[in-house]
């Protein structure tokens, strides 16, 4: 019996995961995805990772420490492994500059993507690859994204991102405006622009969708961003020549019944809506563990 539910906006919307804790997808998935977009750290904000600043602490303290100060580094809370993932060239971009994400549908993968991204200290920005059909229309957003932030040149050879160039294409979230104290509060103005120049991550959904002459755009690019490509079918034909370019290929299982079963009961109960758990368990069941399908049905139910 369900009752006296919320017929305010999607359910799957607004109890979509914000952090990365909150996520439902496989915790070994998700903490992959970080691992990779650590690794960029060092070239788009410019920071050390762990190995290399044991690295240093090692050659200031002498030899003696070396071998313990680098170990250290090896489980930093960068998830950075010497050795692993290094730079192509010198100027500090990781040598795997694109990771496909594959998976059912209603897993988490977008969810993830996002999450994954604003937690490293990006501002994603999402692209459906199977609607925006015009190469030219694509090609002239990769490169405002993936070559974004490429100002002046360091001393040490690394750029700055000053990510102003998408500064009057990226649309504000009205989460965003709200947590920043509304539209008329003072803060907003300062709130929106240190969101518009936040460095960006591509996220590319439906890959598996895309018009032949897409694929190649993008591997020809000087990329200098991270790029997530989201794919419900690995071995769709769309992706052949993306799956021969790319190293880094995560597979999001479904997730587990117990766990989507506990985060439905925590949303009936949060919009006041009576599910008994067997009820709620077979809805799992019958949708394979598809999230987005869950929420959509019982909300419908429920009007």
């Amino acid at each position: 019996r369900m009752r006296n539910a919320s017929l305010s906006g999607l359910w799957a919307n607004r109890y979509m995961p914000t952090a990365f804790r909150d996520l439902l997808s496989d915790e070994t998935m998700n903490l992959e995805l970080l691992k990779w977009l650590k690794h960029w750290d060092a070239y788009v904000f410019s920071r050390k990772s762990n190995s290399a600043k044991a690295k240093d602490a090692a050659a200031n303290k002498g030899a003696q420490s070396a071998a313990a100060a680098i170990t250290n580094a090896m489980i930093g809370d960068d998830g950075a492994v010497p050795g692993k993932n290094a730079a192509a060239n010198n100027d500090g971009r990781p040598e795997d500059r694109i990771v496909l994400v594959v998976g059912p549908p209603g897993v988490g993968k977008t969810t993830l993507a996002h999450v994954a991204a604003r937690h490293c200290g990006y501002d994603p920005v999402e692209v459906n690859a199977s609607m925006d059909r015009t190469v030219s229309a694509f090609d002239d957003m990769l490169t405002s994204v993936l070559q974004s932030g490429l100002g002046k040149q360091t001393s040490g050879g690394t750029k700055r991102n000053t990510e102003g160039s998408l500064i009057n294409k990226k649309t504000i979230t009205t989460e965003e405006i709200a947590a920043s104290g509304g539209l008329n509060n003072a803060t907003t103005n300062a709130a929106a622009k240190a969101t518009l120049m936040r460095p960006k991550c591509l996220i590319i959904d439906e890959m598996d969708g895309v018009v032949s002459s897409v694929i190649p755009q993008l591997l020809k690019k000087d990329i200098h961003r991270p790029v997530i490509c989201l794919a419900n079918n690995l071995y769709a034909p769309a992706l052949r020549e993306l799956r021969q370019h790319v190293s880094i290929v995560l597979q999001v299982p479904q997730v587990q019944p117990r766990l989507l079963l506990s985060r439905l009961e925590v949303i009936v109960a949060k919009e006041n809506v009576f599910v008994d758990r067997p009820t709620l368990a077979e809805l799992v069941h019958v949708s394979d563990g598809d999230i987005r399908t869950c929420l959509n049905t019982l909300q419908f139910l429920c009007r």
